[in-house]
Order: C-alpha cells, then structure tokens, then sequence
C-alpha cells in the first residue's frame, strides 16, 4: 500500500509541475496544387527548448514520400546539378534558432519538379526526414484536371530506361512552360560533372545539337544525343522514341 501512495504522490507532483516542451519537429505545408502547373509545398523547422544550429537536410533535394490513393510511390526524379565552388572558400555559420522560432527549411518548393505525379485524384505526401530534421505529419492533396502531356511523356520514357539510367534533369525550358525537357543519364556519376546526358524536348527548341525526331500528343520532340551515349545505352534513340510512340 505504501508503494502505491509513493507512486500517487509523484504522480502528483509531476503534475503540477509544467509539462515538458516539445521537442524540435518538422512542419509540413500544402501552399498550392494546380492541375496543369506546380504543387506547391512549404516545409519549416519548429525548434525544441534549446538553441541549436538549423537543421541540415543532407545532400541534394529532401526526400518525400509521395503516394496515390492506392498507396503506390510517386517516382523520384533526380535533378543533378553542376555546383560551382567559389576559390578562396569563405562560410560564415548561420545565426542558431531559437528555443520555439521558426526556421524556413523550403520556402516554396514545385514537388513536380522532383516526383512524377501523373494522374487526377487523392495524394499524401510527407517529408520523410533526413541529417537532423524529422520526419513530418502527413498532408492531403487532390490533382483535378486532365494528365499534362509532359508528364505523360516522362512515365513512358520511365518504362524503358535501363536500371542503371535515371531521370536526372526534367522541367521547363528556359522557365517557358510551353517548352519542355527530359533529362536521362546513367546512374553512379552523382552528378553532370563528366556524364552522359541524353534529352527529349517537347515544344519548339533552339538547344544546341537538337534534331527535330516527330511529334507527341501535338508537340514538337526534339532529341539530343551527345558522344557516348549510344555506347553506354545501346538502340536508346529508338528505345526513347518507342516508348512516345514516335517512328511506330
């Protein structure tokens, strides 16, 4: 019986004290979602009791969790990037966050621009946590709308790379949405620095090296295919304009 009332009493004591603070937690927006243009996310850091540096969310873009309704993951698109290194190296740290403030991790970030997201109809995303930013609660979206033609032409390319190609560069041309492109390169370069990189344009190009291969639901194609790229992915001009139905 006396252990029972040592229990109660500190349970009690416990009580009246204030409850502890929350730690730090990843915060999840749903900012925008246009059927024929970006989905646009927001992510924040909410910090802890303590100060601490802002998080990192390690290299390259942050990973989420993209699914449909019937729980199937959204494809992944790479997006290297060549990064330029000023010399002499100079990095100041950023200020800490504070106990309970607010830091913006992403601003406004396109998730089309990093998942293939095809089809009309219900969507989760979740950002899935990296370096010392945790994993987020899980947001809701809807696509209305009938398919983009771009993105139609990337899930068939999809289908037909070999497995060590990847999607590594798709988005607007220029920032001209009516001119796009596709990207694909092989896998295990980590970056544009020294790899093969073949590209499908849709819309009117003026890309260097561009040959004008037919036409997709309307839209002009456009095919750059540099020194190499036949001997790392053998027939891949055929396999690529197959695969849009083009030369059928």
């Amino acid at each position: 019986m006396g252990v029972v009332l040592a229990f109660a009493a500190l349970a009690a004591c416990m009580d009246a004290g204030s409850a502890p603070l929350a730690g730090p937690r990843a915060d999840l927006k749903i900012l925008e979602v246009t059927s024929d243009g970006p989905i646009r996310i927001g992510l924040d850091f909410v910090n802890g009791p303590t100060s601490r540096p802002p998080p990192s969310t390690g290299a390259g873009d942050p990973h989420f969790v993209v699914k449909d309704s019937h729980g199937k993951s959204a494809h992944r698109i790479e997006q290297w990037r060549g990064v330029a290194v000023p010399w002499p190296l100079t990095y100041a740290p950023p200020p800490p966050v504070g106990p309970g403030e607010v830091h913006a991790v992403l601003e406004d970030h396109d998730l089309r621009f990093s998942y293939l997201i095809v089809e009309p109809g219900e969507y989760t995303v979740q950002y899935a946590g990296s370096g010392d930013l945790p994993a987020s609660g899980i947001e809701r979206f809807t696509l209305t709308g009938p398919p983009r033609i771009q993105d139609q032409a990337l899930a068939a390319i999809i289908d037909v790379l070999p497995e060590d190609w990847l999607v590594v560069n798709y988005g607007a041309t220029a920032g001209d949405p009516s001119r796009w492109h596709i990207g694909v390169g092989k896998a295990g370069t980590g970056s544009r620095a020294g790899a093969t990189i073949v590209t499908l344009s849709l819309g009117d190009q003026n890309i260097n090296g561009a040959k004008r291969v037919g036409t997709y639901s309307g839209s002009p194609v456009h095919l750059v295919s540099p020194e190499g790229a036949e001997e790392s992915w053998p027939g891949h001009e055929r396999a690529l304009l197959g695969a849009l139905g083009i030369g059928e």
